[in-house]
């Protein structure tokens, strides 16, 4: 399971009911897209693990907000290369 503040890469496209459009400065989630969960959902038996996960903008403000499901990231390794 994922934890609060882990890295992790959309691989999946995100639903729009599922994303804010909170400013003129947020754009949609694209897969590909490298955030950190922020917040954990508590999961009742049956449903699936779900996470409220921001994407910062190269300028520093949040690229997007979203509800995201488990099954639709990974977790992000750098590489460590710069």
């Amino acid at each position: 399971m994922l934890k609060e503040y882990d890295l992790v890469r959309l691989i999946l496209p995100i639903p729009s009911e599922r994303w804010s459009e909170g400013s003129e400065h947020q754009r949609p989630p694209a897969v590909g897209d490298i955030g950190a969960i922020v917040l954990v959902h508590a999961v009742q038996p049956g449903q699936r693990q779900a996470y409220v996960v921001e994407c910062i903008a190269d300028d520093g403000r949040s690229g997007w907000l979203a509800d995201v499901l488990e099954s639709e990231l990974a977790l992000h390794e750098p590489s460590g290369n710069g």
